[in-house]
């Protein structure tokens, strides 16, 4: 574990991974903390509580990160209050499991922004069904309409897929924010969870390049 509190500055240049990192809890009580970094720049990979401090972090990869997906009840981030200035490559903060906000300023880019967003692709030609009319009335035949989707569907999948990710703030199963002022500014989803999304206070302004909020469930 890694516990950080007290007054003082801490200022961290990380040219190689991650700029403040613990294998089980980041524990994080005040203080005012700077950190450039090549990979993450806080990550706890059981769990980071933050109840106070001022952020600013400019990481390559993750803004802050708690990623332990081998056990269901840690890889969560609990955030009370802060300050908090994120500028990251890919998610701006990024929890496996839940995310929780009760409090703080976040200013957060992720991405590059909402200009960085890559245009949507339009649907595959020739899904709409197998054996479709072709011009003159002459029926295509399904194989050869089949391989034809399948083809297209390929060449939008090499142009567009990618193990990145560009979110604002981004959770595994669980995001709940009751409080907090946010401005974020990010090339995908500004707040996403691959589960459930509570918002129960808060102010937003965002800018994004898909969606504002974004639950997978509910």
């Amino acid at each position: 574990d890694l516990i950080i509190n007290g007054t003082g500055s801490l200022t961290v240049n990380a040219s190689y991974r991650n700029g403040i990192a613990s294998k089980d809890d980041l524990t994080i009580d005040g203080g005012n903390i700077a950190v450039i970094a090549a990979n993450d720049g806080l990550r706890g990979k059981d769990s980071i509580p933050i109840s106070a401090g001022s952020f600013i972090i400019d990481a390559e990869n993750d803004g802050i990160k708690s990623n332990n997906d081998s056990e269901s009840d840690k890889g969560w981030i609990v955030i009370e209050d802060g300050d908090f200035t994120i500028t990251a490559g890919n998610d701006g903060i990024q929890a496996e499991t839940e995310l929780t906000v009760r409090g703080g300023t976040f200013t957060i880019q992720s991405g590059g922004g909402a200009a960085e967003a890559e245009p949507k692709q339009q649907q595959a030609p020739g899904r709409g069904g197998i054996g479709r009319q072709q011009p003159g009335g002459a029926e295509q035949d399904p194989a050869a309409a089949v391989q034809t989707a399948v083809e297209t569907e390929s060449e939008l999948s090499d142009t567009t897929s990618t193990d990145d990710s560009f979110k604002g703030i981004k959770a595994g199963t669980k995001i709940t924010v009751s409080g907090g002022s946010f401005t974020i500014n990010s090339a995908d989803d500004a707040v996403h969870s691959n589960g459930d999304l509570l918002i129960e206070g808060g102010t937003f302004a965002i800018a994004t390049g898909d969606d504002a909020f974004h639950a997978d469930s509910n």
